[in-house]
């Protein structure tokens, strides 16, 4: 597999297509393993068993086919099962550990989760947002809601809040220059524009809102890939 993360990475959703077809065709196999082995052994055995007086010859040739089919099918499985048993450690070792913290992490910080969550209901249904990325889902039945890191400066000012993940500067790298970081990009922008500080969780969260006499009319229904300019 190339060095490319979302291509072999199970922790994105980018492998399941192809995740899908591997065990597909694993089963396929599974299935033919013990036919795939004993198949031809089997095909030489009744060609070549001899009938008439000759009997005791053709039970010594099916004797001996079945014996190698037998050996055949036995190095399969022990190379199936030595397959299987690094996959397992593989598994265990890398996927493990790292698959046991996201619950983890879950459990030891619901308050703060919680706290996050009751926060982000404070703005109204009837908003429109321009948020961070893992805050859209939570905000997405908010009235209008972009995503800080595709829309475009136009896009961000037209919406009543700003939510910001001051630790996700990749949300916020076009907003950067000069010596500032995205982060302070659009903090220096949103001052400029008549947001403040409505809310915020120090390092988790920072909402801002932007000042009513500053809202265009009809706010609500006001889309910017429907204007002109």
């Amino acid at each position: 597999m190339p060095d490319y993360a979302y291509q072999h990475n199970v922790f994105f959703q980018y492998v399941f297509g192809s995740a899908a077809c591997l065990v597909y065709l694993t089963v396929l196999n599974l299935t033919d393993l013990r036919q795939k082995a004993i198949g031809p052994y089997t095909a030489a055995w009744t060609a070549d068993i001899p009938t008439g007086p000759s009997s005791t010859a053709g039970t010594l040739i099916s004797s001996s086919a079945t014996a190698e089919a037998l050996s055949a099918s036995s190095t399969a499985t022990v190379i199936l099962t030595a397959a299987v048993a690094v996959c397992a450690v593989c598994f265990v070792t890398t996927i493990v550990p790292r698959a046991v913290s996201y619950p983890s992490r879950y459990v030891n910080n619901r308050d703060d989760y919680q706290e996050l969550r009751h926060t982000l209901s404070r703005i109204p249904d009837e908003a429109s947002v321009t948020a961070s990325a893992f805050y859209s889902t939570f905000l997405s039945q908010r009235d209008i809601l972009y995503d800080i890191h595709y829309a475009s400066r136009e896009h961000l000012l037209s919406t009543e809040f700003v939510v910001l993940d001051p630790a996700s500067e990749n949300d916020l790298k076009r907003y950067a220059g000069d010596g500032k970081t995205g982060y302070e990009g659009v903090i220096e922008l949103l001052n400029k524009n008549d947001y403040q500080l409505y809310i915020k969780i120090r390092g988790t969260v920072e909402i801002y809102r932007r000042s009513q006499l500053s809202l265009p009319d009809n706010l609500n229904q006001y889309n910017p890939f429907t204007q002109n300019e």
